[in-house]
């Protein structure tokens, strides 16, 4: 019964440091995912910024004029 047990222990343990592990390896993910976001927010807000600094301009680009001309019209009676 206590060498069962101990192998059962040995399982636990080799088990739990592959849980360790992979979590470790989860949470370096995470880690690489969120520097990828701040990098895509850091893009962003440059972005905004560069609009931000546009200027706005009115250029008269062309100019129509017209008249208004009343025709009048007589009938034949």
């Amino acid at each position: 019964r206590l060498a069962h047990s101990i192998e059962e222990q040995k399982q636990n343990q080799e088990r739990l440091k592959q849980l360790e592990r992979q979590q470790k390896r989860q949470r370096m993910e995470i880690f690489d995912i969120e520097d990828e976001i701040s990098d895509k927010r850091d893009l962003l807000i440059s972005a905004l910024e560069e609009r931000m600094k546009q200027k706005t301009e009115i250029a008269e680009l062309f100019t129509i004029r017209w008249k208004v001309i009343k025709l009048i019209y007589k009938r034949k009676q």
